[in-house]
Parts: C-alpha cells; structure tokens; sequence
C-alpha cells in the first residue's frame, strides 16, 4: 500500500516538473536561453512515479526530453537552470544545454540528443551493477520513437540473457518528433513487442496518476528482489509541441479540439484531486506546496541570470572527447 509521504512527494516531483517547465515557457521571449527545449508537459507522471521509488544509487539515463527525468530524480534545480542559460555553473558547465543533463550525486547519469543511444550505455550500467552486486538498478526513459531503434531489441535480449537489473522506460506519447505510430508500425502495441525476450512487460496508463505510481513501485520492487530486467510501455499525452513553445497540433499531429479532450484528463489536476478527496492534503496545503516550489525556481532562475558565461579557458575543460 502506498505511503502518505510517498503520495505527496510524488504530488511534489510532478507539480516542480510542470513548473519548472512552464517558468521556461514564460522566459522564452527573453531570448536569453539559446538551446531547444523538449517539454514533458502532461507526461510528469512518469519521471516522477519512477525516481520516487528511487535511491541516490539508482542510476538514471534519459533522452532529449530530459528535464523532467532530471527534477524528478532530485537533480539540483540551480544547475538545471544555469546549464538552460548556458552558464558556468550548469550541470555541464555550460556546454550541454537543455538535452545533456547530468547530476550523478542524484543518480541521474546524463542524458542524451540522439534517439535510442542512452539505451545501451544504462545496460552496461546495470551490468556494472549485477558485476560488482550493488542491490541498485537502472533504469532507461526513452520514447516511442527510441523503441523504434534496434539497439533496443539487442539490450533487451541482452539485459534478459543475463538477468540484469535494468528497468526499460517507454514513454509512448504516440510520436516520433510528428510521425504518428500508426504511420510507423503495423504492431502498435510496444510491450508485445518485447514479449518474446523472456522478460516481464507491462502497459501502464501514464495519465492514471496513482494507479501508475501503485505499479511502478512494485515493478521495481520486483527488479531489486529478483535482478531482473522490466520493460513497461507508459502510455502518456504530450501537450506541447515536440520541440518549443508551440501547442502539439497541426496536419498530420492532432486538432485543437483533440489537444483540449487531452488537457481535460490532466494529469496533475487528477492527483490534485485524489489528495484532496482522500484528504491526504487540502486546498491549502497544495497552495503552500506550490508556492514554495515556486520559490526555488525563481531562486534557480535569478542564479541562472547571475552567473556568468564560460570564457575561452573553459572552452576545452573537462572535454574528454
């Protein structure tokens, strides 16, 4: 049975992924951010649900879509904005931008702009893990499009062949950038797909905010009791465009009237509502919440703004390749 606590920190890390996200909306007209952003606009749940089940020694790798999988996993806010800014003292020194985020205290091992190339890098790390018999996992983010890819299909042979601990995170928002899955695959359903790798697969509703966290913390329950792979296929809605300020609609994407039936089933405001019906918290309780994470954002972002730009002695610092 899920635990007060862990319900409003989960409300905590999905409420700070969709501001943050939205303050980064906001400051887009500043101009001052010179990298492309990836929302995870209605698709929180995920990030969140997961890395609250999670230690600091559990390791994470995400993809281009990244600063959810980054808050979520406790990644320091100060640095995410800095590196947003271009800054000195982002996560990577300025030099990565919004899709090359990385907080290894926290457990979040990078992320990466190529489609599907995190995959195989968190299946060494669960292998180091196995190797050296740490009682932590790995998960992989990746989305319909990374399952697209064919490395996907070797490590998770790979991962079943040698009972890894690694868990497979397929956000499935039903594109690849604007190619609808139905454009791209006769078998739409992803988690029959990897039926036949002899792991267990599961489909979870992504917009079912505590049904998914209820499962997902079993799920990985399972993997640390048993050091064996999972792949789950979270069906999720992404409000925003695929890249920018944009609303995701358009020819060959979705209408305006379909984007607003999916902004109705939101899934922020349904675990709003849970908590308050269940009085896990109040009206108050959730404005205090918010306003404090308000708070630390503004605080990252002012960091952000007085921080300064790397110069040329930084230029080739801590670039290994």
């Amino acid at each position: 049975m899920l635990s007060k606590k862990k319900i409003i920190d989960f409300y905590i890390s999905v409420s700070k992924i969709r501001k943050s996200e939205e303050k980064l909306i906001e400051l887009n007209p500043e101009q001052e951010m010179r990298c492309p952003h990836h929302y995870a606009i209605g698709q929180e749940v995920v990030a969140a649900g997961v890395c609250v089940n999670l230690n600091d020694k559990d390791q994470i790798f995400s993809s281009h879509r990244c600063h959810g999988h980054y808050i979520a996993k406790g990644g320091c806010l100060k640095s995410f904005m800095a590196e947003l800014y271009n800054k000195v003292t982002g996560c990577t020194e300025g030099k990565g931008g919004s899709m090359h985020l990385i907080d290894t205290k926290k457990g979040m091992m990078g992320s990466h702009g190529v489609v599907g190339t995190n995959i195989p890098i968190a299946l060494g790390a669960s292998f180091y893990l196995k190797y050296k018999k740490k009682k932590n996992l790995s998960v992989v983010f990746f989305g319909d499009g990374g399952a697209d890819q064919g490395v996907l299909y070797e490590s998770l042979n790979f991962a079943a062949l040698k009972k890894l601990p690694i868990l497979f995170v397929c956000e499935n928002n039903g594109f690849a950038s604007f190619s609808h899955i139905s454009s791209r695959h006769a078998q739409k359903d992803i988690s029959l797909r990897v039926s036949n790798f002899g792991l267990k697969s599961f489909k979870l509703d992504g917009n079912n905010p505590v049904l998914f966290l209820n499962k997902i913390e079993k799920i990985i329950s399972y993997i640390k009791k048993n050091n064996k792979p999972v792949f789950v296929e979270a069906k999720v809605n992404r409000f925003m465009a695929h890249c920018g300020q944009g609303e995701d609609i358009g020819p060959g994407l979705r209408s305006k009237n379909d984007l607003n039936k999916m902004r109705n089933s939101d899934p922020l405001v349904s675990l709003q509502k849970y908590l308050i019906t269940k009085k896990l918290l109040n009206k108050e309780n959730i404005k205090l919440i918010d306003e404090k994470i308000d708070f630390e954002i503004q605080a990252a972002v002012s960091y952000a703004k007085k921080s300064k730009l790397p110069g040329k002695k930084d230029l080739f610092k801590n670039v290994l390749a």
